[in-house]
């Protein structure tokens, strides 16, 4: 079969660190979709739903549950699509402990913050290795000391977005797109050290939430960088229970905010539903070949690629910045180790874009291995500074307590 047409080079852009301009290295390739095609995705949270068929039985069905079932902001069901954006799944009570495999028994709830946390503790690992050759963390051996612009335990603009889309749809109940794009937009102009290039003119253009990313794609043809895909891990959670279907379309919408290609939506999809199996106790390794099976056709062949068994970053035609690479090497580093703190550390040491692959492989890690195996001395120093938020800080306790209200259980 033919392979995914070549990224252009030169990455989604630039962002800034300690005073400088620096490339982010969110690549991009041509997909060629139209601006109606990504407003016609958005606008559809926006519209009443159709009949759905009964919903799927949970995975936790027959087995007993902390909580009866609940309508509200979190699970199992049908898709709830109100006006403007807004789309409210509903929720299911949480599950009995069962085994995560690979790890100790661990709850569904310690598996949630460990995705939450596990991206942010990546991202913060990662930062200071930015762009730079493979091994450097081994060869330096530093760990959440900063560097490159970045405080010790710092994270960046992977986790500052991904805590304003957590907190929208907390705020919500739901997915309220023009919400999260006005967050966005708020964040961007309060001058963050890190935003891609892309993403900046995205949420800085002027134009309405529904038409930016698509436009500038029509404009640009660059829109296929892993910055959908590094904001993920709340959205992952929040909308674990819902089922695949649900999970995914929210990644699809959610990843069109600020992405006009289509690349871009199927991978962050992609990542939503490795993040349910992983919370349902299920080897998520396991289920990408369900998973890729709910991929859009013409994205299918492209993400079977680089999610193969056989595949490793050595194979990769792309930077690690473009979506497919990034999240076959997030998978890769998953699936080579035996351990949390082993498969972040492995994702960064693949050099390059290394806060964001660190960051989607703390998601998977974390989602698998759980809260508890996340090394203390990564989470003693991690702080999430959000700029445009009244100078408000979060550390790992309150990205914990996010990830709680995130599931269901706060």
């Amino acid at each position: 079969m033919a392979g995914p047409p070549p990224a252009r080079s030169g990455g989604e852009g630039v962002g800034r660190a300690g005073g400088r301009r620096r490339l982010s290295g969110r690549s991009a390739t041509r997909s060629a979709p139209t601006a109606p095609r990504t407003a016609r995705l958005l606008r559809a949270a926006c519209l009443p739903s159709e009949p759905r068929a009964p919903p799927r039985p949970h995975p936790c069905e027959g087995r007993r549950a902390l909580a009866p079932p609940l309508h509200g902001p979190g699970r199992t069901g049908r898709r709830r699509a109100g006006r403007s954006g807004r789309v409210r799944p509903r929720r299911a009570g949480l599950c009995l402990p069962r085994p995560a495999r690979g790890g100790p028994l661990t709850t569904r709830l310690d598996r949630a913050a460990g995705a939450v946390l596990g991206s942010a503790v990546g991202d913060a690992l990662g930062a200071p290795y930015e762009f730079g050759p493979a091994g450097e963390l081994d060869a330096r051996g530093s760990e959440m000391r900063g560097g490159g612009g970045w405080d010790p335990g710092e994270a960046t603009d992977d986790t500052q977005m991904a805590v304003l889309v957590g907190e929208s749809l907390l705020d919500h109940g739901g997915l309220e797109l023009p919400d999260v794009f006005d967050r966005f937009r708020r964040w961007a102009a309060a001058g963050p050290k890190d935003i891609g290039l892309q993403t900046e003119q995205v949420l800085t253009g002027g134009d309405p939430w529904d038409l930016a990313a698509a436009l500038h794609f029509q404009v640009n043809a660059r829109a296929a960088g892993n910055g959908s895909l590094m904001r993920a891990s709340t959205s992952a959670v929040f909308f674990a229970a819902a089922g695949q279907e649900a999970t995914m379309d929210a990644a699809r919408r959610l990843a069109a905010l600020t992405h006009g290609d289509p690349a871009a939506w199927e991978g962050t999809a992609l990542l939503h539903e490795l993040v349910r199996a992983a919370l349902d106790g299920a080897d998520p390794l396991e289920r990408l070949p369900q998973a890729l099976a709910a991929v859009a056709p013409e994205q299918r062949e492209r993400y079977a690629r680089v999610l193969a068994p056989d595949w490793h970053p050595g194979l990769a035609t792309e930077f690690n910045g473009a979506v497919w690479p990034c999240l076959g090497s997030a998978v890769w580093a998953l699936r080579t180790t035996t351990g949390f703190a082993e498969a972040v550390r492995a994702a960064v040491n693949l050099g390059g874009d290394t806060d964001t692959v660190a960051a989607v492989t703390g998601t998977l890690a974390g989602a698998r291995y759980g809260r508890a195996a996340i090394p203390p001395e990564w989470t003693t120093p991690l702080h999430v500074p959000l700029p445009g938020s009244g100078g408000r800080v979060l550390d790992a306790r309150s990205l914990d307590d996010l990830a709680a209200r995130l599931a269901g259980a706060a």
